[in-house]
């Protein structure tokens, strides 16, 4: 049985930057994850895997976007920013050429997200190639307008080997 966290005599830290709006949304959002999670797991059998207990908690979180607006068809999209946001934050290999494979890779998910067939894991590779992307131009970004010029060029180029152009 969980017990009751007590309140906190001191301030949070970061208390001062968050709006009077944000916290009000966010308190209603953990009260209504807590009626929701509690529906979803009264479901579960008792001898519930992880994996059953895990599942049973993301529908709770999207019922409780569902209430705060969101429309289901949204969830993928949203999911696959957060996961990209947390992917970020971990170390990993950073990007440093945007290659013609990337780009062509690109346009066909974003094809198949205006053909909404995009798959959630085609979402989230889609915004890791876009993050990446943006990371390359924005390294670029700083250079003298000679190197601006040649990167352009080098842009288009790529534009251009990809088939049908």
């Amino acid at each position: 049985m969980p017990t009751e966290k007590p309140p906190s005599q001191s301030p949070h830290p970061n208390e001062d930057l968050i709006s009077d709006d944000q916290e009000f949304w966010s308190r209603q959002f953990l009260k209504h994850i807590e009626f929701n999670l509690l529906d979803v797991i009264t479901g579960l059998s008792r001898n519930a895997s992880q994996e059953e207990y895990q599942a049973a908690t993301l529908k709770a979180v999207i019922e409780t976007l569902q209430d705060s607006g969101m429309a289901l068809d949204e969830f993928p999209s949203l999911a696959a920013k957060a996961i990209s946001q947390i992917q970020d934050q971990q170390p990993s290999t950073n990007v440093t050429q945007w290659t013609s494979a990337m780009n062509a890779r690109q346009m066909d998910l974003i094809d198949r997200q205006i053909q909404e067939t995009i798959t959630v894991p085609e979402q989230i590779e889609l915004a890791r190639l876009t993050e990446a992307m943006r990371t390359v131009v924005d390294s670029e970004k700083s250079q003298p307008m000679e190197e601006m010029k040649a990167l352009h060029a080098k842009l288009l180029s790529i534009r251009d080997e990809e088939p049908g152009n």
